[in-house]
């Protein structure tokens, strides 16, 4: 196996002589694929010390002449593969131990080639499978492959939204005594119970999921009693749907208490997020520690770790709510009037936020004491920035989000009623004001209802790794200054809701982003004639203007009154300005969850190999999140 690539450079350099455990931590600070690519060459010694290692493998879309000669050497050192690619570059015969397959195109895996990883022989011995990205909506075949006897998965993620489930007639599946672990996003919660008496040795469970239905109390959970869950996940998002509202979430509350505590005999994490939908009920037991403990915890005897985040909307006495929790065996932090939640901060996104010094709690001395409160945000969405100096504040995020990588700032109207903190006496007042803090780990930034004058006051050099923008009823400068300077030169992906889609592509604003590579848009009904008419020429004049485009999505909002013409409104006039017969022939079309998308392969350059491309892709949705 070691002759498999000659060694043809004989000459010995200083790094030739490191050891190799500097060589292994050298290691530590590279992706797989860059240490295969970059040492396998170069001597006998560094390829034996590659031939020992495992390996997380990136499913590559360059250089795939060399991958080919290289993965029949290396190929069975790896365990782990991500796919984040529209198809299978590489034939997954090359992979002879895998024990991982995880996908995360950015928007979808194509349907043939999904199932060509389901039947694949290796398939059969994964550990893991994990789909993170959107896949056909038919998942009766997935799911059929996972719940069965013919596979060894112990833990199977998948992100896109299952729907209907319990309504379905599944046929064929079947107990998967192997399985430990299982994430899911449904539609409804009660869908769970489709799935759930197929795994009897089941002892983590994450679950996302819209709000509860109505008839949830009467479906039959005592049935799934023998399963002994030791972790359960769950966090709750609003239906988009406007005939729902926050009301039928609180009043399922008892039922979905009663599904938790089947297995309180053997919980021992339990994790709830429903800081995604406002509660308007401030009576809820999720508000008032002393019954929160009562009702739902006392009985878990096994319960060792307890988290939960909430939203109250329209809450007068924030005071009040926190005295209930002065006897709650786990420290709670409030900020606002309305976010309540456990401490440690255990959850990646902090909404609504204004300053540390905003946050109150039942335990002082643990919040003033410990370090580590908010270690694992990675997302925050800070309010009122008209009020907030950045000086001071950005070097407590620094020190507090060492994992922060996504920030967000709202300008416009605040969703719930918000009081400002007395600012004397201020815990973090002894803390020098820092000029210049560069928030390196940040690579997205959301600007929200965010005015011309707000935009000037964000320290975005700050952020010297941004890559990402996300517009919101926000609109760019007209000209070139040196904002726009740097942004041009940092961004590679800019998203605009409608409003920003209209106002920014209409004056012509993007002209200085010419190294965008991804690109999404909205349009939709909000500006309906004049607006919509001028729809096709606009994604023209981009495709054009914007020569290193990878990706174009859009999306279309769903309007009320509009939602019965679903996209085809806006699909058609851009499909016959671009001239829908030449896109037919040389894209791929799918059409999937409301999305159309084109496919185009483009060779890099006419010196490249038909191995060597990359994909640009043009997506028509009629809902955000299917782009998601």
């Amino acid at each position: 196996m070691s002759d498999f690539i000659p060694m043809k450079n004989k000459s010995v350099s200083s790094f030739d002589v490191l050891p190799n455990e500097i060589l292994l931590h050298i290691f530590d600070y590279l992706t797989s694929n860059d240490i295969i690519y970059s040492f396998i060459d170069c001597n006998q010694r560094l390829q034996n010390l590659l031939l020992t290692q495992k390996y997380h493998f990136n499913l590559p879309t360059t250089n795939l002449s060399f991958w080919k000669k290289t993965l029949p050497l290396i190929g069975p050192q790896i365990q782990i593969l991500s796919i984040n690619t529209y198809d299978l570059t590489i034939s997954l015969d090359f992979f002879s131990n895998l024990t991982s397959i995880i996908i995360s195109s950015q928007y979808f895996l194509l349907d043939d080639q999904l199932l060509c990883i389901l039947n694949h022989q290796c398939f059969q011995q994964l550990h893991t499978f994990k789909i993170k990205s959107d896949v056909r909506r038919d998942e009766e075949i997935l799911l059929r492959t996972i719940f069965s006897v013919n596979n060894k998965l112990q833990a199977f993620e998948y992100l896109p939204k299952l729907e209907g489930l319990f309504c379905r007639y599944l046929e064929n599946l079947r107990s998967n005594i192997h399985m430990r672990s299982l994430t899911l996003n449904l539609n409804n919660f009660h869908d769970i119970f489709t799935l759930i008496q197929h795994v009897p040795n089941l002892i983590y469970l994450n679950i996302r999921s819209e709000m509860l239905d109505k008839k949830f109390e009467k479906f039959p959970w005592n049935s799934i009693g023998e399963i002994k869950l030791e972790e359960f996940h769950l966090a709750f998002k609003p239906r988009r749907n406007s005939r729902y509202s926050p009301y039928s979430l609180t009043t399922g509350l008892d039922g979905l208490f009663h599904a938790i505590q089947i297995f309180s005999s053997s919980l021992i994490t339990l994790s709830l997020d429903f800081s995604n939908i406002y509660l308007t009920n401030r009576n809820s037991i999720l508000t008032n520690g002393m019954e929160l403990e009562k009702k739902l915890l006392k009985p878990m005897q096994k319960l060792q770790n307890f988290y939960f985040y909430v939203c109250i909307f329209q809450c007068k006495d924030v005071q009040q709510i926190l005295s209930t929790f002065a006897t709650f065996p786990w420290p709670i932090g409030l900020h606002g009037n309305a976010h309540i939640y456990s401490l440690p901060f255990s959850f990646h996104e902090l909404k609504d936020f204004y300053h540390f010094r905003d946050v109150r709690s039942n335990n002082d001395e643990f919040l003033k004491q410990n370090d580590r409160l908010w270690s694992k945000v990675t997302s925050l969405n800070l309010i009122s920035i008209d009020r907030i100096d950045f000086k001071h504040l950005f070097p407590l995020i620094k020190q507090n989000m060492p994992k922060l990588s996504s920030i967000a700032f709202h300008g416009g109207f605040c969703f719930h009623r918000f009081s400002f903190p007395d600012e004397s006496g201020d815990l973090y007042d002894k803390i020098e004001r820092v000029n210049n803090v560069q928030l390196d780990s940040i690579t997205t930034v959301c600007l929200d209802h965010i005015s011309m004058k707000q935009t000037e006051q964000i320290p975005m050099y700050s952020f010297p790794n941004i890559q990402c923008l996300l517009l919101n009823n926000t609109e760019l400068p007209l000209k070139e200054n040196q904002l726009t300077s740097f942004l041009g030169e940092k961004l590679q992906r800019i998203e605009f809701d409608e409003y920003s889609t209209r106002k920014n592509l209409q004056k012509q604003n993007l002209c200085y982003l010419s190294n965008i590579k991804h690109l999404k848009l909205a349009f939709g009904f909000l500006y309906y004639g004049k607006g919509l008419d001028s729809q096709p020429e606009i994604t023209r004049n981009l495709l054009i203007k914007l020569p290193k485009l990878e990706t174009v999505s859009i999306y279309v909002p769903r309007n009320g009154a509009y939602d019965e013409y679903g996209a085809d409104p806006i699909y058609r006039p851009i499909m016959a300005r671009l001239n829908e017969n030449e896109i037919k022939a040389q894209y791929k079309i799918r059409y999937s969850g409301g999305a159309y998308t084109w496919i185009i392969k483009r060779a890099i350059s006419s010196s490249s190999s038909f191995e060597d491309q990359y994909y640009s892709e043009f997506c028509i949705s009629n809902d955000e999140n299917d782009l998601h």
